[in-house]
């Protein structure tokens, strides 16, 4: 049965973060409130610029599902410095090793303080990702995710997305007997608006998977 939802959830260092954003970085607005029911929010990655101004912008606190290596220290210092400011600089990655220790000081204790829930794309872990956000959901608390293959590229360059988050889909109806929303964001740069779409659900992963991710991938990538 699914519990009393909660509008805020996250900790105080995950508050005092979005603070910091939304008074120091540049303002976004948006008509999204809380809905009734736990939904499943999907957007663009936008190397950071997704992640950012979602969480920051939303008005209510929503679990983040983030690829695993940025809850653990070591992982994270790696992570940065061979890909991620790598790929955004286009420099060797020793370049960026002293910001690398910085972010890994600030990322794990900040997925921790927003109750994130760990990605896992391979392997029998990929199960447990699928059943901490299915936990999340039954729970009455919402989740976003930046489910892009190429998680560097921007709205110029469409982007596929992995699917096996939509089997949340399934395995919630099978709990609740309800249709899991998946609702696709998008943000509009020259108005600075968050905006969301229409829903997707599906009963059948096997069935109406490829279908749903189709319908998503549409929308964000407009």
């Amino acid at each position: 049965m699914q519990a009393e939802r909660r509008e805020r959830f996250w900790g105080n260092y995950a508050r005092f973060a979005k603070w910091v954003f939304r008074t120091f970085t540049r303002r976004y607005t948006t008509d999204i409130r809380q809905p009734a029911e736990p939904v499943v929010y999907v957007c663009r990655h936008l190397n950071m610029h997704g992640p950012y101004t979602t969480l920051k912008c939303l008005p209510f606190d929503v679990h983040p599902m983030v690829i695993h290596v940025f809850f653990d220290r070591k992982k994270t210092v790696e992570h940065m410095k061979s890909y991620t400011l790598a790929a955004r600089y286009g420099r060797k990655a020793r370049k960026f090793s002293l910001l690398a220790h910085i972010m890994s000081w600030i990322d794990p204790p900040l997925m921790r303080s927003m109750q994130g829930v760990p990605v896992y794309r391979e392997g029998t872990q990929s199960i447990s990702t699928l059943k901490r956000g299915l936990n999340c959901l039954l729970q009455g608390e919402s989740l976003v995710i930046y489910p892009d293959v190429h998680y560097t590229a921007g709205y110029d360059q469409p982007s596929e997305i992995y699917e096996g988050f939509l089997c949340m889909g399934e395995l919630y109806y099978k709990k609740t007997g309800k249709l899991l929303q998946f609702v696709p964001l998008r943000i509009d740069d020259q108005s600075r608006q968050l905006c969301a779409g229409t829903p997707v659900t599906l009963r059948n992963f096997r069935s109406e998977g490829q279908e749903a991710a189709q319908k998503l991938k549409q929308a964000i990538n407009r």
